[in-house]
């Protein structure tokens, strides 16, 4: 399985990632430049969706947020639509992430193949 970013690199050649690992690191890249979206997995050593949510909704309450996992429960799920995330992917969901991510970058997305 490839990860999210090889299947958005093979449709967007020049697309930028930055990987960040705890609210420092989020808070560093929102404040560094401007970014078309956030995808975000729920479990992550000491930091979590909601964590992150909560930090874009304020810092860069513009930006697109989607909770990207493998193991969100829809309880979990039912949270991150709440509290304001645009949207949630199963990470084995590869055409609805490439979907949403055209949607938010107003692009049509290709096909998963």
């Amino acid at each position: 399985m490839l990860l999210a970013s090889a299947y958005i690199r093979r449709w967007i050649k020049n697309a930028r990632f930055r990987r960040v690992e705890n609210p420092r690191g989020l808070r560093e890249a929102l404040s560094e430049q401007p970014w078309d979206l956030v995808l975000c997995d729920h479990n992550m050593p000491g930091f979590d969706s909601n964590a992150a949510l909560e930090i874009v909704r304020k810092d860069a309450p513009k930006v697109p947020f989607f909770v990207y996992s493998g193991d969100l429960s829809r309880d979990q799920a039912a949270r991150a639509m709440s509290d304001g995330a645009d949207g949630v992917l199963e990470k084995r969901d590869t055409p609805g992430l490439l979907r949403v991510i055209g949607e938010a970058l107003g692009s049509p997305s290709p096909s998963a193949a």
